[in-house]
Order: C-alpha cells, then structure tokens, then sequence
C-alpha cells in the first residue's frame, strides 16, 4: 500500500456512499428534498465549524 491509499479509499467510500442516499432521498422527495437536504447539512457544517473555532479561540486565552 501506498502513503494516502487509506484517505483515497475514504474518500471513494464518502463519495459513493453519498450518490446512494442521494439517489434513495431523489426517490423519496425529489430534487427539492435533496437541495433542501444538502443546505440544511452545509449549514450545519458551518455552525459545527463555527462553535470549534470559537472554542480553539478561547482555549488559546485559558
């Protein structure tokens, strides 16, 4: 094996994994339910980030 194969896989592994549920979801709710779904992780995403910041932030002042 080579140096990054395991990330390479991983990242394989998300990617298809996604277009899975991405094509499940597509049968449930549609195109809308999959945009609405897709914004409501990203912002998500940000707030996660946001909060981890904030907290990196204030461990540097302790």
């Amino acid at each position: 094996m080579y140096n990054g194969s395991s990330e390479g896989v991983t990242s394989v592994a998300t990617a298809t994994s996604t277009f899975i549920f991405n094509l499940a979801f597509m049968e449930i709710a549609g195109t809308s339910g999959v945009a609405a779904f897709t914004a409501i992780i990203y912002l998500s995403l940000f707030g996660g980030f946001l909060i981890f910041g904030v907290l990196r932030m204030e461990w540097s002042i302790i």
